[in-house]
């Protein structure tokens, strides 16, 4: 009946629009060129009654529809009077039972002595033998009837024991049930407490991993760098080294030639003694001869004397080179032993070097691996809990969303800053989550909420708003965001840059919101996962869809697509997204230029396709995130004639599409979502793949305390979409006052779950890897130990005769297995 009172307006609207159409164009079609203003204003005169007839029709069907929610209050409290009244009868008829059981027992018991009947005196004339006998009949008859009655009684009295009994025992089962539910609830609680703790260990453990993996790896990046300068450094050496000897083969040929030249000056010293001793006879004969042929021969004798003194000198420098030659040949030789000895020093302090390095690096070479091997096996067993608790976590984060069924309500109240201004139109509850707006005519309209913030007393909070829609994307499910049209600016308290010690209030648009919290998620899992995006803007405007990120910006048809596909752009940043909207911005700019209420009656569609590829799974999810931007409307404040077709078209177009989003949300909720229908609208089938049973939705929609026109609409939508995700709850035609609205009792199973924000990293110290190592020796020692334990815990429980030798053996074992200790990884 709801959902028929509900679609009864839209349909109530159409006819009326059709109907005003149909008899606009007859009478045009009737009426003569000079009578056209008067049968306009007569006919606009008609149209308004029968609009007004219409409203008249919708006020009555819904106080109708009210009325019957009142009786059924009443009928069901009626019903529960009815139920205490049957308890109070029922305890009234056994106490009544009771009191009758009592009595015919102590009337039919035969141990009981009976009160001796009256005497009876014999008839005294026919007539009282008469009467007597009648007595006496009557008596009879209505012992038996008294007996009859009792048994009667007895088996009602039976029929109501057995009822009693069987009361009870339902009675005693659902206080069983009802106490195991509360255990496992406290159960359930304590194991989600204990998840929570255990995942973020495991957190603090993965990131302290990651970080060691990281510094092992630079270490080892370091250390095979200066293993490589070390392998040039001894190529280098080698090269010196080929160079030494050669120039010692060098050397020994040298000192071989030299050697050879100083045997020949030897031999050339020899002769040349032997050359002074045959000189010296020469002289002494030469001055013989001289004297002799002085005497003999004068003149020619001088002459040859002459001669053979020119040869003489000759011969004594020749002798001087000589022994000049052998001197620096002799210095030269010395100078290369020398330098032999020295290189035979240096070849062997070079080789001593270099086998102490080889012998450094073998042994760190030996812990690195060690290292690596002990960290490959953690890494495993750490792979597999960041695995396991991310599943944990998925699963929880879904949990939580089922709690909401799959749809978050969110909205921001913001005061104004004049107080001399109008006087509050909007209340808001906190506490329960419910806004109320008390209009100066008319009812009131409540709107129910999951979070309300403000931007003076309860501060806008991520975590409750658009966080848990961001982690569910990059989790894999489809998500829809929905704001409306020209809502004020969500406003969040900033630190001021002149002062930051001081916040100051900023205004940010809900798209620009959640594409910050959106690659603000994807930059946190750098290292984790490599996260793509792409985007496209799209805009539906009468039931005709136009691409606002192409130059032209022409309508998207059915038949083109695959010649003019619409335009998709990679973004990485939230800067390239806030780009992207602003050029089509721009774009749809151009097109209101030729029909102007194409601006206040467009709905528009971001949609960000995300592709996350996990690096630890290896896995690869695909999701799609679309932020819808819901037109608000034309104000009444704009004239508005029957001539513009155009404009009522697309009123009623996006009036419908709102009608038929908010039906396909309440049909997948609340019917079989195979059977939903998506081709009502082209918004629907845009939004189909965000509008499924797993599917994400969040509403963000601002309201100021002084409203306007255009915010009582987009309250009167938001009440829309909270009809069409919850259950709509019972609410009291009487007015309330606005102290029992602000301490009403807030629903404790629905507000009793908040959405928790991720802890914040703690930057930790940054340990060695050399005590690593040493820590994860330890571990492993341990972890044998306790195996080596348990294993010895089974024997002894197992034999008690082979306890001595169980314990010999694993003595001898531990003996034996030092050195395999330290290489066993993590089992």
């Amino acid at each position: 009946m709801e959902k028929a009172a509900e679609a009864r307006p839209a349909s109530a609207l159409d006819a009326a629009a059709s109907c005003i159409q149909h008899q606009w164009r007859k009478s045009l079609a009737k009426a003569p060129q000079v009578e056209n203003i008067e049968s306009l204003g007569t006919l606009l005169v008609n149209l308004t009654k029968e609009l007004s007839l219409v409203r008249t029709q919708y006020a009555d069907m819904e106080a109708r529809n009210r009325h019957l929610f009142t009786e059924m209050q009443a009928l069901q409290h009626e019903k529960l009077e009815l139920r205490t009244h049957a308890a109070s009868e029922e305890q009234r008829l056994s106490h009544e039972i009771a009191g009758l059981k009592q009595i015919l027992h102590s009337h039919l018991d035969g141990g009981v002595a009976l009160p001796p009947p009256p005497p009876v005196s014999p008839p005294k004339s026919a007539m009282e033998d008469q009467y007597w006998r009648k007595t006496v009949a009557e008596a009879a008859m209505l012992e038996t009837l008294a007996k009859e009655r009792a048994t009667a009684l007895e088996a009602k009295l039976a029929e109501l024991q057995a009822h009693y009994t069987m009361c009870q025992d339902e009675l005693q089962s659902l206080r069983s049930t009802e106490a195991k539910a509360r255990l496992a609830v406290v159960e359930y609680e304590e194991k989600l407490a204990h998840l929570s703790e255990e995942n973020a260990a495991l957190k603090k453990d993965a990131i302290r991993g990651a970080e060691l993996l990281k510094r092992s790896q630079k270490d080892l990046a370091a250390r095979e760098e200066s293993l490589n300068q070390c392998h040039q450094r001894l190529r280098q050496l080698q090269q010196h080294c080929d160079q030494l000897t050669t120039e010692s083969l060098g050397v020994r040929t040298r000192n071989e030639q030299l050697k050879a030249e100083n045997e020949a000056l030897a031999k050339s010293q020899d002769e040349i003694a032997a050359l002074k001793h045959a000189i010296n006879a020469l002289k002494v004969t030469a001055k013989t001869a001289e004297a002799k042929a002085f005497q003999a021969y004068g003149s020619s004798a001088r002459e040859h004397l002459q001669t053979q003194g020119l040869l003489l000198q000759q011969h004594a420098v020749f002798e001087s080179q000589t022994l000049k030659v052998a001197e620096t040949s002799l210095v030269s030789i010395g100078r290369l032993r020398h330098l032999v000895v020295e290189s035979r020093d240096i070849l062997t302090n070079w080789k001593s070097e270099t086998l102490f390095f080889l012998n450094l690096l073998k042994s760190k070479l030996g812990l690195a691996g060690q290292y690596v091997q002990m960290a490959f096996a953690e890494h495993e067993l750490l792979r597999h809990a960041i695995l396991d608790t991310t599943g944990t976590n998925v699963h929880l984060h879904d949990q939580l969303w089922a709690v909401h069924r799959n749809a978050l309500l969110v909205c921001q109240v913001i005061n104004s800053t004049n107080s001399e201004g109008e006087t509050r139109r909007v209340t808001a509850n906190y506490l329960t989550g419910e806004l109320l707006y008390r209009p100066d005519a008319g009812d009131a309209v409540r709107v129910q909420f999951d979070h309300i913030f403000s931007n003076r007393a309860k501060e806008w909070h991520n975590g409750e708003s658009i966080v848990p829609t961001v982690q569910s994307v990059l989790h894999g499910y489809n998500a829809c965001v929905v704001a409306i049209q020209d809502q004020p600016d969500i406003e969040r308290l900033l630190p001021d840059p002149a002062a930051p010690a001081l916040s100051r209030p900023v205004g940010m648009s809900a798209l620009d919101l959640v594409f910050d919290q959106l690659f603000a998620q994807c930059e946190a899992l750098y290292g984790f996962a490599t996260v793509h995006c792409s985007l496209s803007y799209l805009g539906i405007y009468s039931e005709i869809v136009y691409d606002l990120l192409t130059v032209d910006a022409a309508p998207v048809e059915d038949a083109i697509v695959a010649s003019t596909p619409a335009v998709v752009l990679d973004v990485h940043t939230a800067a390239e997204a806030a780009l992207a909207l602003a050029e089509g911005a721009k774009s749809f700019a151009k097109i209101c230029g030729s029909s102007p209420s194409m601006r206040q009656l467009t709905h528009k569609i971001v949609t960000v396709c995300v592709t996350v590829d996990h690096v630890f799974a290896g896995t690869t999810t695909v999701s799609k995130l679309q932020l819808v931007e819901l037109a608000s409307g034309m104000d009444s404040t704009i004239a508005t004639t029957w001539q513009d077709t155009d404009r009522i078209r697309a009123t009623i177009s996006a009036e419908n599409s709102l009608q038929a989003l908010t039906t396909c949300l309440s049909d997948i909720r609340h019917q079989d979502p195979t059977f939903v229908r998506y081709h009502g609208s082209k918004l629907t089938l845009l939004l189909q793949d965000c509008l499924s049973v797993h599917a994400k939705l969040l509403v963000l929609s601002t309201v100021r305390t002084d409203i306007d026109e255009r915010g009582v609409r987009s309250l009167h939508m938001l009440q829309l979409f909270r009809d069409a995700v919850h259950p709509p709850v019972t609410q009291d035609d009487d007015d309330i006052s606005l102290d029992v609205y602000l301490n009403r009792v807030p629903d404790v199973y629905r507000f009793q779950i908040r959405w928790q924000p991720s802890a914040p990293i703690t930057a930790q110290s940054l340990v060695g890897w050399e005590h690593e190592l040493d820590a994860m020796k330890s571990r492993n020692q341990s972890i044998h130990d306790s195996l080596v334990l348990a294993e010895a815990s089974v024997e002894a429980t197992a034999t008690p005769e082979s306890s001595i030798d169980s314990a010999k053996s694993a003595k001898k074992s531990k003996r034996k297995s030092k050195g395999q200790v330290k290489r066993m990884p993590f089992r």
